[in-house]
């Protein structure tokens, strides 16, 4: 049985994120949401204490520790959820916080 797990999620929110992937109807943005929703969901679907966290790069906004003590570098760079165990309210804030 493997043990408790700490992961990163990180998502590009980038304006080229809203282009459709190749003719479909589907953004890069809401593909790359749906991928990082279905790793949260299976992993506390399964019952493990896992903990994630969440960050979005190319976002306006320049919030994270590297950032902050590093004196201007990681630019950029989001932390949306800062890392603790994953459930529905991570789910609904990652659906709620990007909206085509």
């Amino acid at each position: 049985m493997a043990g408790k797990e700490a992961i990163a999620c990180i998502l590009d929110i980038n304006p080229s994120m809203d282009t459709e992937d190749d003719g479909s109807l589907t953004t890069r943005l809401e593909l790359g949401k749906d991928a990082i929703s279905k790793v949260i969901s299976s992993k506390v679907l399964a019952g493990k204490s896992h903990e994630f966290a969440l960050f979005f790069c190319g976002s306006d906004t320049s919030n994270n520790f590297l950032h902050d003590s590093m004196g201007g570098d990681y630019k950029y760079v989001e932390e949306v959820y800062d890392t603790a165990r994953g459930s529905c309210e991570l789910l609904a804030r990652l659906s709620s916080l990007i909206s085509n």
